[in-house]
Parts: C-alpha cells; structure tokens; sequence
C-alpha cells in the first residue's frame, strides 16, 4: 500500500490529462469540466458560499442528476 501511495504522487498533470482524454475518446464517457478556481477570489465568505453554489456545486449536481435519469435502471430522482 505504501508503494502505491507512494507512487500515487509521482503522477503529474499530464497523466491526469491524458487518462481523460483516453475516457473520453476510447471509452466514449462524457466529461463534464468544471473550474472552480474563480471561486476562490471573492474576498468575503458569503460571496465564495454563493459562487461556490452556483459555479461547483450546482452544476456537478445537475450532471449527476442528468447521469441518473439516463441511466438504465430507471433510479427516480426529484
């Protein structure tokens, strides 16, 4: 286990991007991509709160919203 955490670190951007990449064009998954740095630059909590909701939060909950509708089990989600 160490030797894998270990090795979990060695693993740069690049991989990252290309392991993407290959999930979307040999896996054929649809990605979503959402940025969450602007978020940060509110000075004020209630202002990053808000921005959060409305840049990270809602959509990730959207797309698995989406994701769950479309899936073959027919799980209902309100």
């Amino acid at each position: 286990m160490d030797r894998y955490l270990r090795e979990e670190t060695n693993i740069d951007k690049d991989d990252d991007s290309l392991i993407i990449q290959l999930l979307i064009n040999e896996k054929m998954w649809l990605v979503h991509h959402i940025i969450a740095t602007d978020v940060f630059e509110g000075d004020r909590k209630e202002v990053v709160d808000e921005a959060w909701m409305n840049t990270v939060l809602q959509p990730c909950l959207d797309n698995v919203k989406r994701f769950l509708k479309n899936d073959d089990h027919n799980i209902i989600i309100e």
